[in-house]
Formats: structure tokens, C-alpha cells, sequence
């Protein structure tokens, strides 16, 4: 159990580095401030992209601190 809880801390740790360099440039984590995200499956593919869940579509770090406060 000790290899699932380390793998699982350093889980943790890498997403709250992510989301603290991603306050400091102002943009939306899951979105990298671009507002969308596409989903290619495939090399040839081409999708629609998506509005951000996170953010609105707006990629703004505070949109999204703001949808995600518990």
C-alpha cells in the first residue's frame, strides 16, 4: 500500500503545481486558457472544439477558481 499511497501523493502534488503556475499566468487549468479544448481520437480526425468546462469558454483562471470553489 505504500507504493499507491506514494504514486497517489505525488498525484496530488504535480496537480497543485499545475494549478498554482497556471494562477500565476492568469489561464484556466484544464483548458490552458484557451477557452476550448478539441479531442482528436485520430491523426485525420478533425472535431468541433469544445467550450471549456472549467472556465466557460472565457480561460480565465478566476472564472474557473470561481466554478470550482467548495
Amino acid at each position: 500500500m505504500g507504493i499507491l499511497n506514494s504514486v497517489s501523493d505525488w498525484f496530488a502534488a504535480r496537480h497543485e503545481r499545475r494549478v498554482l503556475e497556471m494562477e500565476s499566468l492568469g489561464r484556466c487549468p484544464m483548458c490552458n486558457g484557451k477557452g476550448f479544448n478539441s479531442f482528436s481520437m485520430y491523426e485525420y480526425y478533425y472535431a468541433e472544439p469544445v467550450e471549456c468546462a472549467g472556465c466557460y469558454g472565457s480561460g480565465n483562471y478566476t472564472d474557473w477558481y470561481d466554478g470550482n470553489e467548495q
